[in-house]
């Protein structure tokens, strides 16, 4: 196999002697004291940045962790699973669920997050509700700070930098700390990206390691999380830069042959599922699928007051990356066709974070390591490298330290400030508690349409929960069931006729959902439970035959 020397090496073979002699020659005598103290100023400011992203991240996360109702059928799946020990063929939960999620005969039902649903239900089994709250912390504060930070680190990027950029990419992706598989998702990309770099500069046995990680990662990935298809997308556009990089330059700086072998490892990592080769057949669905660009998550970040506290951090690390991009490249004064890796892949992370809300804290990552890239191949600047002062808090015993101010400021706030309760309240979401136990202590006969939040807080928070209309599960249903169900909620077109259609019993809405201002103006539906988080209405002339 090609054996190429990594561009650090290089690098550092061609100018280290220019680089000596470049800082020996300037003079300490241009460094004056007012440029002292602002070096000061600005270390002791980016330090204390860096150290409250810790505790503020885990304050966080036990604040919001599970403020989404997602996490209660997740919970519950997982606890079905463990119970049976299997994969469920049909849904357990809801009938509603058939032709999307089926792509042949004789296969289980599909549900792409099997492996972190279990997990998540194990950690709640052993550690309870903090438990998870910590789990989610410790994953956050690993995978958005501490292996980019490192890898940065490595890559010769200024230490203050470094803490500064990935501090600004923590906080940035806060809004998306839920208790989620989604976790998963951060961790996974941020090893991806660390492989990724450590094979191109690895010797031959040491890149068939990295290789054989990037399968085993992607094996495990691909049966938490459906966004492992950024991660292979993400390494098919860094070698396909790398590609049209070497072409324009006409100068190689990228072993392809390592390459296409590590994107294939990886691609068949992802057919290490329980479905195999159908589970890209539901990958293709699910994608292709207007219901999924429906969701709310999958649109463009909203500026507005109550983003602010995370929109403003991620403005600023996207300028962060830009100016030093910019000012380190045209320092350098070689040609732009080098870096169109880094350009390239700055572009793809910028765009992406602000016009899909949830790949924001995955786009950053890719910012980081673009950043990284950019270090590695410039030379300029050497002494803005060392002028601030270097500490210890990039050290083992330091990121040590900080995951433990995470994991215990999670913990202190969720034991001490906040109680955790699956699903807890939010300015978006008030969960109906009292409904769902007057259900529970008062069952209906037949069947129910629910609002698709309440119908996954039943999965997990009643005993016996009745056959569910519709959960969270949304991009996971019939895409006609979908439809319907928004037709019902909010009164459109035949919705009286789908009603009956469906023959719905019972319905259980939010007080202001449309559909029960409608029935309640009607003599067929009479009051079961009302208060101020959940209205029951029953059908009081009989279902239509």
């Amino acid at each position: 196999m090609y054996e190429q020397p990594s561009e650090s090496t290089q690098l550092h073979a061609a100018d280290g002697d220019r680089a000596e002699k470049s800082v020996g020659s300037i003079s300490a005598s241009h460094i004056t004291s007012s440029h002292r103290g602002q070096h000061r100023f600005l270390s002791s400011l980016v330090q204390w940045l860096y150290l409250l992203t810790f505790p503020l991240l885990g304050i966080t996360v036990a604040y919001i962790g599970f403020c989404d109702p997602d996490i209660c059928w997740h919970l519950a799946l997982g606890q079905w699973m463990v119970q049976h020990g299997t994969l469920p063929s049909i849904d357990p939960f809801c009938a509603n669920i058939h032709d999307f999620v089926f792509v042949g005969n004789n296969f289980p039902l599909i549900q792409h997050e099997w492996l972190s649903d279990i997990i998540l239900f194990r950690v709640y089994q052993i550690a309870g509700a903090a438990g998870l709250l910590v789990m989610t912390a410790t994953l956050a504060i690993i995978s958005l700070l501490l292996i980019p930070l490192s890898l940065m680190r490595k890559n010769r990027v200024p230490q203050m930098l470094s803490m500064a950029f990935c501090s600004l990419m923590a906080l940035s992706s806060a809004f998306r700390l839920w208790v989620r598989p989604e976790q998963v998702s951060f961790l996974c990309m941020s090893v991806l990206i660390a492989l990724n770099q450590a094979c191109q500069s690895a010797t031959r046995r040491g890149a068939a390691i990295y290789i054989a990680a990037v399968y085993l990662l992607m094996t495990f990935w691909v049966n938490c999380h459906a966004i492992f298809v950024v991660g292979l997308a993400y390494l098919a556009g860094y070698y396909g830069l790398c590609l049209l990089e070497s072409l324009v330059s006409r100068k190689e700086t990228t072993n392809f042959a390592r390459g296409a072998i590590l994107l294939t490892a990886a691609i068949c990592g992802t057919l290490n599922t329980p479905w195999h080769f159908h589970f890209w057949q539901y990958i293709a669905k699910l994608i292709s699928s207007p219901i999924t660009y429906a969701n709310k998550e999958n649109g463009a970040l909203i500026f507005s007051p109550g983003h602010l506290a995370t929109l403003l951090p991620l403005l600023g690390a996207i300028a962060l990356f830009w100016w030093n991009c910019y000012s380190r490249i045209s320092k350098e004064g070689r040609k732009p066709a080098r870096y169109l890796l880094p350009i390239g892949l700055g572009l793809f992370a910028t765009v992406s974070a602000l016009a899909v809300m949830r790949l924001a804290p995955i786009a950053l990552l890719v910012l980081a390591s673009a950043l990284a890239i950019v270090y590695r191949r410039t030379t300029v600047d050497i002494l803005a490298t060392t002028a601030l002062p270097e500490t210890k808090l990039l050290r083992i015993p330091g990121y040590a330290l900080g995951v433990i101010a995470c994991a215990g400021a999670c913990f202190s706030a969720s034991s001490f400030l906040i109680p955790p309760a699956i699903p807890s309240t939010s300015q978006y979401f008030t969960p109906p508690i009292g409904a769902i136990r007057f259900l529970e202590q008062n069952p209906l006969d037949g069947n129910i349409l629910n609002d698709s939040k309440f119908g996954s807080m039943m999965l997990w928070n009643m005993s016996r929960p009745p056959e569910v209309f519709i959960d969270g599960r949304l991009d996971s249903m019939d895409r006609q069931i979908v439809t319907d169900y928004l037709k019902m909620r909010n009164c459109k077109g035949n919705w009286k006729e789908l009603l009956d259609r469906y023959r719905i019993s019972y319905v259980f809405f939010p007080p202001n959902a449309p559909l029960i201002f409608k029935l309640l103006d009607t003599k067929q539906w009479s009051l079961y439970y009302a208060d101020r988080n959940g209205i029951i209405l029953q059908r009081s002339n009989g279902v239509p035959q």
